[in-house]
């Protein structure tokens, strides 16, 4: 839906450019109708990066949010949850993909991709390790992908409970969880193997 009005809204704005112009005596040239389908396509674009909905409505829950902002049906398969926002993981179309939903003062908002920040990346032996926030926010979001579903023991310094998730194929498994805070102090341990996200380097 986020994707199709901004499309239409584009179209819109080419037709009445050309219902404008047309009475113009300045359209004359093949130019200005090429002009015209630029700048519909850099507004559909602009509109991509700019969720105007914000100013004037919020959903009851995080997933209307990313129904409304995914392209084609969701399949959400997990929601975790915090206090100003809500991670999504989705199983559309063989893909697995995640994003974070943002809470407003009056319910949940639409955020753009660019405002999740992975702070931390590593790949070892098969496992990959994410920690995502979404803009500057104390929340934290792990995010663990494991190739091999065998003996992987996942473990934090919080006794967090760790979401498991095994992919359909059966090839790989998920483990994810939430932090409200992160320090210096917090470790994950995969088999026995100590990762410290924010350690100083």
């Amino acid at each position: 839906m986020y994707g199709t009005i901004r499309v239409i809204v584009g179209f819109i704005f080419l037709g009445c450019y050309v219902a404008v112009m047309r009475k113009s005596e300045f359209f004359r040239s093949r130019f200005k109708y090429i002009a015209g389908i630029l700048l519909s396509f850099a507004f559909i674009t602009v509109l991509f990066f700019v969720p105007v909905e914000n100013c004037f409505m919020t959903f009851e829950s995080p997933e209307g949010v990313y129904e409304y902002m995914a392209f084609g049906k969701a399949n959400i398969v997990h929601k975790i949850e915090g206090d100003e926002s809500a991670f999504i993981i989705d199983r559309a179309f063989n893909t697995q993909t995640h994003q974070i939903i943002p809470k407003g003062e009056t319910g949940w908002t639409i955020g753009l991709g660019a405002d999740t920040k992975c702070i931390y990346r590593s790949f070892n032996e098969g496992i990959s390790i994410d920690v995502y926030r979404y803009k500057n926010s104390e929340e934290y979001y792990l995010f663990i992908e494991a190739i091999s579903t065998d003996n992987v023991e996942v473990k934090d310094s919080r006794s967090s409970e760790f979401y498991t998730l095994e992919s359909d194929s059966g090839h790989f498994v998920t483990y994810c969880t939430y932090l409200p805070k992160m320090d210096e102090q917090y470790w994950i341990s995969i088999n026995d193997v100590q990762v410290v996200p924010l350690a100083k380097r």
